[in-house]
């Protein structure tokens, strides 16, 4: 696909996709961080997300919300399921076992 204004520019089809809305979309930012039960986080390239200190994880848009998600954790390499109601708590199926972030 390309588009023309004045200059061509090739676009993928993720470029035509609409960008999901951060379930933190409602959150304060302070510099692009956002101080959530889960701790500090940046969601401007959501659904992946930047944790403080846990590291990048994608959260699955999909009926994701502040209720219970599930997302990738890129450093632990396993899913996860969370929470705002569980204060820094995640359930983790790698090791079917919870943990702080």
């Amino acid at each position: 696909m390309l588009r023309c204004d004045g200059l061509w520019h090739a676009l993928t089809v993720v470029d035509a996709l609409p960008k999901p809305v951060s379930i933190w979309n409602d959150f304060p930012s302070e510099d692009g961080w956002k101080l959530t039960a889960t701790g500090w986080i940046t969601d401007d390239s959501y659904p992946f997300v930047y944790h403080d200190p846990a590291g990048w994880f994608m959260v699955y848009p999909k009926d994701a919300s502040l209720d219970g998600y599930y997302a990738y954790d890129f450093f632990v390499q396993n899913w996860i399921w969370s929470t705002e109601t569980l204060h820094g708590w995640r359930y983790n199926f790698g090791t079917e076992d919870w943990e702080t972030w």
